[in-house]
């Protein structure tokens, strides 16, 4: 599953603006984030490349990014638990993905402002 809306309106207790608000604001940092967690881990800063995802986790989780959340949370405990990039490098194709994917599902893009995406 890619999106569960149901999370993102319960967490937002069924405020459509608020969820617009949020998914706006994932659509500008979640891309961001994992960039910068990319950038990290090229220079072998596996702390702070996992501190990036920690961010990606959260911001997840409160918009039902169920994908984007599962692969987070695991590379961030792999990174931290391992202390290397080896299982990042091995999934940060899956993950870029899943962000593509996410802001690409129509139910998300209804939340989206048209000019934004």
């Amino acid at each position: 599953m890619i999106f569960d809306e149901k999370e993102l309106l319960k967490y937002t207790e069924e405020d459509s603006e608020l969820s617009s608000e949020l998914l706006q604001m994932a659509y500008q940092d979640i891309p961001e984030f994992l960039n910068r967690a990319i950038v990290e881990r090229e220079q072998a800063q596996y702390v702070i490349s996992s501190e990036y995802l920690h961010k990606i986790k959260g911001i997840a989780a409160c918009i039902g990014a169920i994908s984007i959340f599962s692969l987070s949370t695991e590379m961030e405990m792999q990174i931290k638990s391992v202390e290397n990039g080896s299982f990042f490098d091995a999934h940060i194709e899956k993950i870029s993905e899943a962000v593509s994917c996410f802001f690409l599902d129509p139910a998300v893009l209804k939340y989206l402002i048209p000019s934004d995406v």
